[in-house]
């Protein structure tokens, strides 16, 4: 019995202090965690006609610098499936960037930008090839849900030199 009670007021000890560790951290510098799911059509011909849709998902860390801006940090992983039942899986791409997110009309609506590096596996190429990244988008976020649609894409050789798609990015949002 007396274990349970030390326990519980250890438990409640820890909750204070993360409870005000957190609060004076909020009103400082505000952390995010964003946490989405993707679903995404390729419009760059070559990744068009080979990969019909790819799914995937992200998760971002996110610093605030001020009332409305916010940097952030996002790694995530997406697998664009062969249209014809190809022998091979496909195309993973898990990309590594740094970002600004602008929030706008009273913090509903925001704006946003990455840069980084994608890390791809081409199905006939052995191994990863290493191509800069890039998305731009707009959301919206309604409490701790969002959704936004977002540009996203790499550099590669050839006649495209730039795989891309447009993605529709859900999920939820929440500050810590």
């Amino acid at each position: 019995m007396k274990k349970y009670f030390a326990n519980a007021i250890m438990l409640l000890l820890m909750s204070v202090f993360v409870t005000m560790f957190c609060g004076r951290l909020n009103a400082q510098a505000p952390i995010y965690i964003f946490i989405h799911l993707i679903g995404l059509d390729p419009i760059e011909s070559n990744l068009k006609y080979n990969y019909k849709y790819g799914a995937g998902g992200e998760g971002s860390l996110g610093l605030g610098l001020g009332k409305h801006t916010v940097l952030t940090g996002t790694l995530g992983y997406t697998l664009f499936k062969h249209s014809d039942n190809y022998k091979h899986d496909g195309i993973t791409y898990v990309p590594v960037k740094i970002g600004v997110r602008q929030y706008l009309f009273a913090k509903k609506l925001f704006a946003h930008t990455d840069i980084g590096l994608g890390i791809v596996s081409l199905p006939d190429a052995p191994g990863n090839e290493t191509h800069f990244s890039g998305d731009v988008g707009l959301g919206i976020k309604l409490s701790r849900f969002e959704i936004l649609v977002d540009y996203d894409g790499f550099t590669q050789s050839g006649p495209d030199r730039y795989a891309s798609w447009v993605a529709i990015k859900a999920g939820f949002s929440f500050g810590l």
